[in-house]
């Protein structure tokens, strides 16, 4: 299958170009010059280019032919998909705490803040905001790169630490919120590697982000 290997070596490098570099560039900026908040035109704005994000990663997966499967959309099971969600959710909070646990153990600073805040005009688009970006949160990293990566590598638990890696890296925060983040990402993805469906996991993606937002 060298072929196959190849074409999909090059299709993720193409998406690790033009999604996850400019992810990771505007964090770098962010951290460099904050952005101000977000008033509703950037913020619909945002929403325009994740839903482009999206179209994106359905390309590749029509290109395969299982596209469910690929990004992990298979056909939602409702009363499943909540009580999954809701166990992960319960898992995504320790793993918070676990995480808030061992960076103070080492003296790690806590600061509260990060990322980008809404003008009180876009208030209204925030819980639109989270869910778009949870669904591409989970589609690329946990279903996409996971199962791309372990395609080209035949090593799915190496493929699942680096896609939670690129994942941290992505959002570009001090190390203490990184660790965070590294926690929240394979929590995440031991669950998807368990029952592999996105829908759970943009559910609980969705509700933690609510929730710190909230609680933030």
């Amino acid at each position: 299958m060298p072929a196959r290997r190849k074409r999909i070596a090059l299709e993720v490098a193409l998406a690790i170009l033009v999604i996850w570099v400019p992810w990771i560039a505007g964090g770098i900026w962010n951290a460099v010059d904050p952005y101000p908040p977000q008033n509703w035109a950037v913020t619909l704005w945002g929403l325009v280019q994740g839903t482009g994000v999206l179209a994106l990663l359905a390309y590749f997966a029509w290109l395969d032919g299982d596209w469910r499967r690929l990004l992990g959309l298979e056909r939602p099971q409702l009363v499943k998909e909540i009580a999954w969600a809701a166990s992960v959710f319960v898992a995504l909070l320790v793993a918070h705490s676990v995480a808030y646990w061992i960076t103070s153990a080492l003296g790690l600073e806590h600061e509260r803040g990060h990322g980008r805040s809404f003008a009180s005009d876009a208030r209204w688009l925030t819980p639109f905001h989270f869910a778009l970006f949870a669904l591409i949160e989970e589609v690329f990293y946990r279903a996409y790169l996971w199962r791309r990566l372990t395609e080209l590598s035949g090593r799915p638990t190496l493929s699942l630490v680096i896609a939670s890696v690129l994942f941290t890296a992505s959002h570009v925060y001090p190390p203490a919120a990184s660790v965070s983040v590294l926690f929240f990402g394979l929590t995440l993805a031991c669950f998807f590697r368990t029952r592999p469906s996105v829908w759970p996991l943009v559910l609980a993606h969705w509700a933690f982000n609510q929730f710190v937002a909230v609680a933030g």
